[in-house]
């Protein structure tokens, strides 16, 4: 948490962080695109943020409605990892100029934190158990 104090620091009031909607992942019931079509889309978006004043970028499986109940699958954790990892890779040697994070909908929360432990250094963002959508 100090790190991400740290970096808070370091950017004016108020902050800004950008969301990238990672569109329908396999084996979802929404899903149409390949992972190479979905991993082209969240590196086109992460190009837009690192390009801007963003304090941050959160990665999120918004389009894989209606939610999956835990256990989430392997192919959605394995799918936002790599979703995560373009990320990483299109900021470069700007990574840590940015707060990362990644959310797995629906209370992936253990899931996010494999993705994040997996690809470094991303800050979680879970919803409450009482949530809803």
């Amino acid at each position: 948490m100090s790190r991400l104090k740290n970096l808070l620091s370091k950017f004016p009031q108020p902050q800004l962080f950008g969301m990238i909607h990672v569109p329908a992942l396999p084996g979802t019931p929404n899903s149409v695109h390949t992972i190479q079509q979905i991993l082209d889309k969240v590196k086109q978006e992460a190009e837009v943020y690192a390009k801007s004043d963003v304090t941050g970028i959160i990665v999120e499986n918004m389009h894989d409605i209606p939610y999956i109940r835990s256990p989430i699958g392997p192919e959605i954790v394995a799918s936002m990892t790599m979703a995560c990892d373009a990320v990483n890779r299109i900021l470069g040697s700007r990574r840590d100029d940015f707060i990362l994070g990644v959310q797995i909908l629906a209370q992936g929360g253990q899931e996010a934190i494999s993705v994040a432990h997996s690809t470094g250094k991303l800050e979680i963002k879970k919803k409450a158990t009482s949530s809803s959508h």
